[in-house]
């Protein structure tokens, strides 16, 4: 999916605006309540994706680039931390996009349509119903066919972002087991580095609960952990924010304790995401020249940084 992107201008309303298309076949629903969608082709859904990853990677480095006008501002350090927080989780939703996969409300406009050939080519079998998605794109070679397949998330309770988190990391689980058995030179690396990034995310990794999130809470409605204007220039979030600038992402540590280092901790996890993001959509910006497509956009927010 990576290299499709942004070489088109993107399609308006993404994936659930594809769903409704009908531009493909439906399988039955499989006993674990999955269905694959069957496509003849790529490009089509590729522009839908591409409005999807196009919004939540602009809102990420918006976000980021917010975070470095204010982070000097009077000893200011709990909107900051927030709008870099913020910045992560747009660039999560991005990442995944990038990847073919994504997670996504479909209403029962959506599953009603879907259903409805579901009942058309299959009758009597199991139908969709409302809620929180992920899905994720198929593109095997096998005569130019390719499939999106989706699954409600198991993750429920906790607040949209909670859930969203969870399913993130699992889908990180779940694409670095692939690529061991697909036998990817760089799955090794890859398995690793995906349970670096749940554990930091998560609270003791997959199955735990989004600390990130809780964090995020804390900060935000308790106003905890002195990051409500702290006067005190050498306080930890005031240190934490000083630290906050566009790098590698390899760079920033992800393995630092989050009870001695809570502050910093956060801040590593959401900066390390932000980062992430700002380097797949530099990829993609270099080659995407066109009129109306991604890289224009993206050059232009990033003059800023």
């Amino acid at each position: 999916m990576l290299p499709r992107l942004g070489q088109q201008p993107p399609i308006e309303n993404g994936l659930r605006d594809w769903i409704l298309s009908g531009h493909y076949t439906v399988r039955p629903i499989s006993p674990s309540g999955l269905v694959q969608l069957e496509i003849s082709g790529l490009d089509f859904l590729v522009r839908h994706i591409a409005f999807d990853f196009e919004r939540f990677s602009l809102a990420s480095l918006e976000s980021f680039v917010v975070v470095g006008l204010e982070k000097q501002a009077n000893n200011f350090a709990a909107w900051p931390l927030l709008k870099l927080y913020y910045s992560s989780f747009f660039a999560a939703h991005a990442i995944m996009r990038s990847q073919g996969a994504g997670v996504t409300l479909l209403s029962h406009q959506h599953v009603n349509y879907v259903n409805s050939i579901i009942d058309l080519l299959h009758p009597g079998t199991p139908n969709l119903s409302a809620g929180m998605y992920l899905y994720k794109t198929d593109s095997a070679h096998n005569g130019g066919v390719a499939n999106v397949s989706l699954q409600k998330t198991q993750e429920n309770g906790g607040g949209v972002h909670e859930s969203f988190w969870k399913t993130f990391c699992r889908y990180l689980a779940d694409d670095a087991a692939y690529a061991v058995t697909s036998g990817a030179a760089d799955s090794t690396e890859y398995v690793a580095g995906a349970d670096t990034l749940s554990r930091a995310i998560l609270e003791g990794g997959l199955g735990g609960g989004a600390w990130i999130s809780s964090i995020r809470n804390e900060i935000n409605y308790q106003h905890k952990h002195e990051t409500w204007y702290p006067l005190r220039r050498n306080a930890k979030a005031i240190n934490a924010i000083s630290g906050i600038s566009t790098m590698p992402s390899d760079a920033i540590r992800l393995d630092l304790s989050k009870q001695r280092d809570l502050i910093v901790a956060f801040r590593n996890v959401c900066h390390y995401l932000a980062c992430l993001n700002i380097e797949v959509s530099n990829y993609l910006a270099a080659s995407s020249t066109q009129a109306r497509a991604f890289g224009q956009r993206w050059r232009r927010l990033s003059r800023v940084l």
